[in-house]
């Protein structure tokens, strides 16, 4: 009986000894300003004692991001969880932050907008749908093409005329989304029968049944954030030698995207081309805020990037675009503290790469 009483003590001594490390969680007394301390390690294939840094939280601070999270409909479970483990990653970007910028993170975060893989045939059909009727039932055919300058024209001796040729280059989103549409191209097609997805991706064919007094060349995208790289490449179109001495005009090129910023819609304007998104936004905190607050809201968002370390050269997103909008992988127009890679609060809720 003894040896059984002694073997007990024995085995809560470890146990309280080792209790951190078998549950990965000490917790003090639980009010709305006490502190949860979290510090696990984590078994890795690649290293036996990965050590995965969790943040000091205020349980209200918790109890903010949870909300948040559940708001977003965003998954909360860890990596081991089987999750993404975004949840974790928020709140070790707000544990390095004041008051005053975890409450500006987390209203920024409210208006943010996540358009996934599963739902991006759902959201070209919508912003398809917000086409002018007149575009849609016209006469002339639409020619869809993704928005991308992996192109370039060379002279074609056979024929006497200039080609496009596709040209190396790293896939960029317009390519990927592209290719997602197209292997799904029924549910539009058999609603709009003038609508045409080319199979073999080829402008030269293309252009050979192009009707330049009613056809579209529909360029699509994810996003556009400032208007720049759109506005290139319709030059390139515009500027383009085709059959029988033909010329694009503006008329013959329209924009669609899934979302995109009031600036690049307007820039892009400026050349005659009409652009159409269905999720329209304006800078996050410049077109957002009274004229009183903008100043200090930027200021709060410099300090947050420079205590996260995000490269200087994003600040504020691309050309301080102020996006707030993620797909597969996010734009870098998008503030660079959603998904810039950092060794400080090892926090992309979207990492930049394709995961």
């Amino acid at each position: 009986m003894l040896f059984f009483v002694i073997f007990i003590v024995f085995i809560i001594c470890i146990f309280w000894k080792y209790y951190e490390y078998f549950f990965c969680v000490s917790i003090e007394e639980i009010n709305e300003n006490s502190i949860i301390v979290i510090d696990d390690k984590v078994k890795s294939s690649k290293n036996k004692q990965a050590v995965r840094q969790k943040p000091n939280m205020k349980f209200n601070d918790l109890q903010k991001v949870t909300k948040l999270f559940e708001m977003k409909k965003w998954r909360k479970e860890s990596l081991e969880e089987g999750g993404n483990g975004s949840f974790d990653a928020f709140c070790n970007c707000l544990a390095i932050l004041s008051e005053e910028e975890k409450d500006f993170l987390i209203e920024l975060t409210e208006r943010f907008e996540l358009i996934d893989l599963p739902k991006i045939t759902e959201a070209f059909i919508s912003s398809y749908k917000i086409l002018p009727s007149n575009i849609t039932n016209n006469d002339g055919y639409l020619y869809v093409y993704p928005l991308t300058k992996n192109f370039k024209q060379t002279h074609d001796k056979s024929t006497g005329f200039k080609s496009f040729k596709l040209i190396g280059g790293h896939t960029k989103s317009a390519e990927s989304l592209y290719y997602q549409i197209s292997t799904q191209s029924s549910c539009l097609t058999q609603t709009y029968e003038n609508i045409i997805f080319s199979k073999d991706y080829s402008l030269n064919k293309i252009f050979k049944k192009f009707n330049f007094e009613k056809d579209i060349l529909l360029l699509i995208d994810d996003f556009t954030g400032t208007g720049e790289t759109a506005s290139g490449i319709c030059k390139n179109f515009l500027a383009a030698d085709y059959p029988n001495g033909n010329k694009l005009k503006p008329s013959n090129i329209i924009i669609l995207t899934l979302a995109a910023q009031q600036q690049a819609i307007d820039n892009i304007g400026k050349l005659g081309i009409e652009v159409y998104a269905n999720i329209v936004r304006k800078k996050a905190i410049t077109d957002y805020y009274p004229i009183s607050e903008i100043s200090e809201k930027i200021k709060l968002m410099k300090n947050i990037e420079k205590k996260v370390k995000c490269n200087p050269s994003y600040t504020l997103g691309y050309t301080q675009s102020e996006a707030l909008i993620s797909f597969y992988r996010p734009p870098n127009n998008t503030f660079p503290v959603y998904w810039q890679p950092n060794k400080t609060a090892i926090f992309p809720r979207f990492p930049k790469k394709s995961v």
